[in-house]
Formats: C-alpha cells, sequence, structure tokens
C-alpha cells in the first residue's frame, strides 16, 4: 500500500479514537504522520515496534539545529497519540501502548548521548509524570518582556512584539492581519483564529501607537518581501527567535505561543476573572484556560493570595521578628490611663443623654 493512500486510510479513521474540532487538528495529524511515515525503513503495514520508535525519533531530530523548538515536540506527542490509536487499531501491533517513559528508554539505549539528550530536552520536556510548575514556566516575565522591547530593530518589531504580549494573538493569526480589518478610531480589530473564527481584539495606547508608527499602505500588516503576500508563520517566528536571541533569553519557554500565556498571567495578576480571561482569549469555556494556561506553582500562588489567618504572612518572604510584633501590639500605662479616661466620659455622656435640661426633671 502507498503512503498516501494508507494514510488517508488513517485519518479517515482518526474522529473514531480523537476529538477532531477542526480542520488544524487533521492538518496536523497528516504533516506529523507523514514525516514518520518518510522516516520508515519498511512498509506501515509491516512496521514492528522498533521501526515506529526509530521514526519517531529519526523524525524529531530532523529539527535539530532549527530555530522552531515546538515541532519536536509536536512529532513525538501527536505521532505517540497516533499510533496508539489509529496504527494500532489498523495493524494489531501496539499491545501494549508505547509510553513516553518507554520512548526515553529506547533514545538512551539507541542513540548516541547528544542526540538522546537532545531529543529528552526538547522534544520529551512534558512527555511523562508532570514536573513542577515553577520548573517548566511557560511565560515571560515582565522584565524579559522590557528586555524584548529593548532590542527591537524597527517598527516591525515592535507591533509583532506589542500584539504578541498584550493580546495573546496566535502566530498564525498575528502574520495574516490586514490593514482593512483595522480601525484606529475605534480602537479594535478582527483577526482570523484558530479554527476559522473571527475575533475582536482591543486596541490599547501603546499597541495605537505601534500601528500609527508602523502604518502602510499595503494590504498586509506584515507583508512579504515582494509585497503581494503576508509573511508565512514561520518567518514570524524567525522574527521572534531573532529579538528572543538578540535579549539574551534562554529556556523551555521561549518561543511565540509562550507570550499568550504571558497574557493570562498578566491578566489574572491584575485581579481579572477567570471568565473574562478566557472570553478575552477567544476561548470557549474557563476551563481550557485554566487546564492549559494557568498552571500555577504552589509558592507563586501563596505570594498572591489574600489568607486572613496567616498573620506572619510577608510578601518578600522574609523572617518576621514574632517577639517585636507583639511587643509592638501591647498597650502601655499611658495608653490604658487614656483609655480608661475616654471610657468613662463616654458614659457620663451616655446617662446625660436622657435627663431633660430643666433640673429635677425625670430621665425619659
Amino acid at each position: 500500500m502507498a503512503a498516501h493512500d494508507w494514510l488517508d486510510a488513517a485519518l479517515a479513521r482518526l474522529p473514531g479514537f480523537i476529538r477532531c474540532n477542526s480542520d488544524h487538528t487533521l492538518q496536523a495529524y497528516r504533516m506529523v504522520t507523514l514525516r514518520i511515515l518518510r522516516c520508515l525503513p519498511v512498509d506501515p503495514v509491516d512496521a514492528g515496534r522498533g521501526d515506529l520508535l526509530r521514526a519517531l525519533c529519526t523524525a524529531a531530530l530532523q529539527y535539530r539545529g532549527s530555530q522552531t523548538t515546538t515541532m519536536p515536540h509536536r512529532i513525538i506527542s501527536v505521532g505517540l497519540r497516533m499510533i496508539n490509536t489509529v496504527w494500532g487499531d489498523m495493524h494489531g501491533i501496539i499491545d501494549p501502548a508505547i509510553a513516553p517513559t518507554e520512548l526515553r528508554a529506547w533514545c538512551g539505549a539507541h542513540l548516541e548521548q547528544p542526540d538522546a539528550a537532545w531529543l529528552t530536552q526538547n522534544a520529551l520536556r512534558s512527555q511523562g509524570p508532570r514536573q513542577d510548575c515553577e520548573a517548566q514556566r511557560d511565560h515571560f516575565t515582565d522584565h524579559e518582556i522590557e528586555a524584548m522591547r529593548a532590542v527591537c530593530r524597527n517598527t516591525r518589531d515592535t507591533l509583532m512584539l506589542e500584539l504578541l504580549v498584550t493580546t495573546g494573538i496566535r502566530i498564525s493569526a498575528l502574520c495574516s492581519i490586514a490593514w482593512r480589518n483595522i480601525s484606529l478610531s475605534g480602537r479594535s480589530f478582527q483577526v482570523l483564529e484558530k479554527g476559522q473564527r473571527l475575533r475582536d481584539l482591543h486596541i490599547h495606547s501603546n499597541l495605537h501607537s505601534a500601528f500609527a508608527d508602523h502604518w502602510t499602505t499595503g494590504q498586509y500588516v506584515f507583508p512579504s518581501r515582494q509585497g503581494r503576500s503576508h509573511l508565512t508563520a514561520r518567518h514570524m517566528r524567525t522574527l521572534f527567535y531573532q529579538l528572543a536571541d538578540r535579549a539574551g533569553l534562554v529556556g523551555p519557554h521561549v518561543h511565540p505561543h509562550a507570550c499568550r500565556h504571558t497574557v493570562v498571567h498578566r491578566l489574572w495578576y491584575a485581579g481579572n476573572s477567570l471568565a473574562h480571561i478566557s472570553r478575552f482569549l477567544g476561548h470557549e469555556s474557563p476551563t481550557t484556560t485554566s487546564k492549559y494556561y494557568l498552571r500555577l506553582a504552589h509558592r507563586e500562588l501563596i505570594s498572591h493570595m489574600i489568607i486572613p489567618w496567616d498573620t506572619l504572612k510577608d510578601r518578600d518572604d522574609e523572617p518576621v521578628d514574632v517577639s517585636t510584633t507583639i511587643a509592638s501590639q501591647e498597650p502601655t500605662k499611658s495608653q490604658n490611663a487614656q483609655s480608661h479616661r475616654n471610657t468613662q466620659e463616654e458614659a457620663k455622656r451616655q446617662r446625660n443623654a436622657g435627663r431633660c435640661a430643666h433640673p429635677g426633671c425625670p430621665a425619659v
């Protein structure tokens, strides 16, 4: 069976195993599965467990040395799901299913150490047991955002960064923004987001200035070099990685989609409700926002909570001298005497309040 025929048959059975809400999901599975098929040494019907493991790692390793950090992880996660569902059901070769821990062990046993280490850091970073949220931070800090703003070389970089870190727009929608959909006077614009859904975005003061400085007479906000179309999503990602490199940012959180996570965290810390943040991002349910975007470490969560019974809680986590605190709260002798005099005067006023002004009149 030809690879494309087998792929069409597999994708036709995919909705029976996973939820496919849009064509974007099917395209992702088609692209990843096709890359795995190209790395298979045998026909997909005759592929064994070891062949699939090697094909998965080979397909992910093709991105070693490139700017992208999302494709290796997508190949492993989507590929494992595809193999463990449709592939295994069609040929009965996955029993039991391939687990991420097995793939990690196979990499260590069959690949050279640099390749295995790169796969573990990039493609397998979120597979397997969940790590502490603080160790896998998925958003930028305010200091990192300001560092990127400081190294913007032109109005295009400034507008790109401002859109990413203040609207939470996806990179695929960012590259195709057209001037005709922007109303600077109305302080709003529309973009075509994931699932072919229109999303209204607000133009705040900084974004208004960035749009005005970058205003051109072309059709698209980010036109291609020839001017006949817009920049591709891959080109926009490259521009973002170059900006992050100039700012000296490193880590697994340095990628364009982390800006969307950053917007969620900044809005949450500003006091916005989860329901409003979810609508701001264009999510169908607040559950999506809380599950995939608002992941707080316990220490980070406590530092932003108001705990009325924790009298020793300090924002800067500095030690509190309990003896000094208690001593400062104890009243002195002069304070006790003054309080006693005030109490007596208040009681006298209350007694006189019930009497008539004429002498000899009984109290009311």
